[in-house]
């Protein structure tokens, strides 16, 4: 699924900006910033943040908001809401002092079931696309503090489905 919207939308430049973001928070999730954080430590967890209306650049008179619904099927296969009050799986408050994230920002996490192993094989997807985007990774990747986040539960893989069956999904 993930290869096919990229090849479909990698032509329109108004997606750029959101392929550009998901590859950035894999990697960073993969290849922490700072030597303090480790990317096999389950509450090493990149918060990715930006505006709504990237979600709405691309969308064509043709297609309305196909390309939106699109986009967020394709973000809830990595990642997980993180709307500013609660994280969609975990019920924990996510933003320090209890704040609310502007309501034209959406904000997602890396999916706590989710292996880095898996991580590695979306980015082998997304990254040979990188040379053909023509913008910048849209919005901010941040590291949510790991007291206010839900665990990632299968870092490891040991959770994963075996690989054959895996390697017959389409990305």
């Amino acid at each position: 699924k993930l290869q096919q919207f990229v090849r479909k939308n990698i032509p329109r430049i108004g997606t750029h900006s959101l392929i550009a973001g998901l590859i950035r928070i894999i990697d960073q999730q993969l290849h922490p910033v700072s030597a303090e954080d480790d990317a096999e430590d389950a509450t090493y967890v990149v918060r990715w943040t930006f505006a709504g209306s990237v979600l709405t650049e691309a969308c064509t008179s043709e297609d309305e908001l196909e390309f939106a619904r699109e986009a967020v099927g394709v973000l809830l296969l990595v990642l997980v809401s993180a709307d500013g009050r609660e994280d969609v799986e975990s019920g924990v408050k996510v933003v320090e002092g209890g704040g609310v994230l502007d309501a034209t920002q959406l904000s997602f996490d890396i999916r706590k079931d989710i292996s880095n192993a898996n991580l590695r094989r979306l980015l082998s997807v997304l990254k040979p696309e990188r040379a053909r985007l023509e913008t910048r990774a849209t919005g901010t990747c941040s590291v949510v503090d790991g007291e206010m986040v839900c665990r990632r539960l299968n870092v490891d893989g040991r959770l994963d489905e075996p690989w054959p069956w895996f390697a017959a999904l389409e990305f």
